[in-house]
């Protein structure tokens, strides 16, 4: 009977053995099929073993006295030995089709430092590992790591991992140790991007929020009286703060920072609900009534138990939360019934309900969640933007209130003051004024008629051309010009331009467009004389003043163009009854750049109609600010094309007139009509 017994007992030692050896070697098997629908798979087969010994990274190293683990959580209890140091072991295996491909893998939790190998090999380290505390450099991250596995057989994938803190982590109900996730290439890349997303949001909301406090606090220096900045400034900072611990996995590589995240958390939660109602009771005639020391009280016995005595509360502070929400609602909504403008701070908190419904809805997630007034980033930002709100537009309404006392006390003052000097003193301001206005009045006419003197006494004839050009100034002084160099056997010259801006700076330009025309057209091709206009108007250096210039050469038919920051040439020709746009993209003249200019032929037919304009009409607007366009223009152009020049330039200044009505014209307007012969 005792040998049975024995035989019993072996047995059940050795199957027991061989299930923990079974269970010891388990694969975590990846394959596409599992990684396409579940985007992630986590490593969840684990052994670990504590202490640090390089020999356990031998092919040879017995496995049986390793434990399995779940390394996120590591205790003495999980894994005999536990001091902070361990290594932990995953056998990987992929199917053909993941074999010698990028496998993206990321700690997704990585609380310590850690070294990381692959049958053997070390390929990335995260931090740096130490056995003393004090030089162990603890990280975490989100970026990716890429393993390839060359075959379908086993691979060992080795961490040795390090966190000297793992108490301190243990007793805030924190995780100590590390999480590994494998990843479909596809869902990694759009994780990234929504986590990109997200990162970016939360920090510009932890940033807005810092501004409002600095805001109010601002105005709470400029205007101690108002205990409602003071109460919001804290407010602001309370949720910036909270925001920012509950987003210390993502915005800190320091894992460490998780404790003192832990910390601000509970304190930023106690200082942000009471701050709330403190602003809510400053409406009151006591802003401190006895349930206002209740809250205190019990919000101070829920952080200390949660914060202290390890104990979770997560369900206890939801509750407790949305009474405080509730008695902030209820303040406020008396201050509403009794007439008080408190409509903006009604409309955030609807926000804030509508933003917590429909992103947690009232489910277990909800309450499970802890802190639901603070957890959702989006519905705190608007309750605290619509307080924020409320109080700009009441400091608004008083200084609204004092400048009307200013401007009223201003107004009684002025009125005592002599009326008969002040009489006597309009008078003789009027007559400065009427001698200003006069010599200037004598400076524009002056001005006008230099300018207008600089425009060609008459049009050239030639046997091959019919010319027309107008000119109508917005001002006294215009800054457009056309001008002709007649040239031998009926050939001529023409140019057509804009200067920037109205006055004499303008006239000043287009006397020295004129001159350098003049000086220049001769000696060498369009393009020449140009740069010599350009380096004539950069010699006078007049600030952000310049000239767009068209210039042409005739020769027959043959028509030879350039230009210089000016419109669209119009082109009709009689043979297909078309309109040819012939844009010549070009700096104007006077800028420093040493521009390439080009030059464009264009041989045109019995009948075909050449139109230049300067800007000025292209851009003419309406009573209503719309702009002409080019394309009424060419309308125009087709419609009058069996006309003479002159009757074209009527007829686009007719166009002019119609467009503007009685809106002031505020451009030069310069059309050039040439007509083939």
């Amino acid at each position: 009977m005792v040998s049975r017994i024995k035989y019993i007992g072996f047995f059940f030692i050795l199957f027991f053995t061989s299930v923990e050896s079974i269970a010891q070697q388990r694969v975590n098997e990846l394959t596409q099929n599992r990684l396409t629908a579940n985007g992630t798979v986590e490593l969840t087969h684990w052994l670990g073993i504590a202490g640090d010994d390089y020999s356990w990274l031998n092919d040879t190293v017995d496995v049986q006295i390793w434990t399995s683990i779940n390394p996120l959580n590591l205790t003495e209890d999980t894994l005999p030995g536990w001091d902070g140091a361990g290594w932990f072991r995953a056998v990987l295996k992929v199917e053909e089709s993941l074999v010698n491909t990028p496998i993206p893998i990321q700690f997704s939790e990585h609380n310590g430092a850690s070294d990381v190998f692959l049958d053997g090999d070390l390929i990335f380290r995260l931090g740096e590992i130490s056995s003393v505390a004090e030089d162990n450099v603890p990280t975490k991250d989100h970026l990716p790591r890429f393993i390839q596995l060359p075959d379908t057989a086993e691979h060992v994938l080795i961490v040795r991992f390090y966190n000297h803190k793992y108490s301190e982590y243990q007793e805030l109900g924190l995780a100590n140790g590390f999480q590994v996730m494998v990843y479909d290439y596809d869902f990694f890349l759009s994780e990234e991007s929504n986590h990109e997303v997200s990162h970016t949001f939360i920090v510009s909301t932890i940033v807005f929020l810092v501004s409002l406090s600095i805001v109010h606090l601002l105005l709470l220096i400029f205007y101690p009286a108002s205990q409602k900045n003071f109460y919001f400034t804290f407010l602001a900072a309370a949720v910036a703060l909270f925001t920012l611990s509950l987003n210390a996995s993502d915005l800190f590589t320091n894992p460490d920072f998780l404790m003192y995240a832990f910390y601000g958390k509970h304190i930023a939660w106690v200082v942000g609900y009471l701050c709330l109602l403190k602003f809510a009771y400053s409406f009151t005639e006591k802003s401190s009534p006895k349930i206002l020391s209740a809250f205190v009280i019990v919000s101070l016995i829920i952080s200390f138990s949660s914060i202290f005595s390890g104990l979770n509360l997560t369900i206890v502070q939801s509750i407790f939360s949305i009474l405080m929400l509730f008695e902030f609602i209820r303040v406020i909504f008396q201050q509403k019934l009794k007439k008080q403008p408190v409509d903006l701070i009604l409309w955030g908190v609807v926000g804030l309900v509508l933003v917590l419904v429909f992103n947690n809805g009232l489910n277990a997630g909800f309450w499970n969640s802890g802190f639901p007034l603070l957890t959702n980033t989006n519905a705190i930002t608007v309750l605290t933007a619509s307080i924020s709100f409320f109080l700009l537009r009441d400091f608004a309404k008083a200084q609204t209130k004092l400048e009307y006392k200013y401007l009223e006390v201003k107004h009684l003052s002025e009125r005592s003051i002599d009326q008969e000097r002040r009489n006597k003193e309009k008078e003789f301001k009027q007559k400065l004024l009427e001698a200003e206005n006069e010599r200037k009045t004598a400076e524009l006419e002056e001005a006008r008629a230099l300018q207008l003197s600089m425009l060609p006494a008459s049009i050239p004839e030639s046997k091959n051309w019919e010319i027309a050009a107008k000119m109508e100034t917005a001002y006294e002084v215009g800054g457009d010009y056309y001008d002709f160099y007649e040239a031998s056997n009926n050939d001529f010259v023409a140019a057509v331009g804009d200067a920037t801006g109205h006055g004499m700076k303008a006239g000043i330009i287009v006397a020295t467009v004129k001159s350098n025309f003049h000086s220049n057209i001769g000696s060498g091709s369009l393009v020449d004389v140009l740069k010599q206009i350009s380096a004539g108007i950069r010699n006078l250096d007049l600030k952000m003043l310049y000239m767009g210039l068209i210039l042409l050469r005739t020769k027959g038919h043959h028509v030879t163009l350039t230009s210089a920051g000016m419109p669209q040439i119009l082109w009709y020709k009689a043979s297909s009854k078309a309109v040819e746009e012939i844009l010549i993209k070009a700096m104007p003249l006077g800028v420093k750049i040493e521009f390439p200019y080009t030059e464009v032929e264009v041989d045109a037919q019995k009948d075909d109609v050449l139109l230049f304009i300067s800007d000025g009409l292209i851009e003419l607007f309406n009573r209503t600010r719309e702009q002409l366009g080019i394309q009424p223009i060419i309308e125009l152009l087709k419609k009058k094309s069996d006309s003479s020049p002159e009757e074209i330039v009527a007829s686009l200044f007719e166009l002019k007139k119609k467009w503007s009505g009685k809106a002031p014209q505020e451009d030069d307007v310069t059309v050039m009509v040439m007509k083939a012969k």
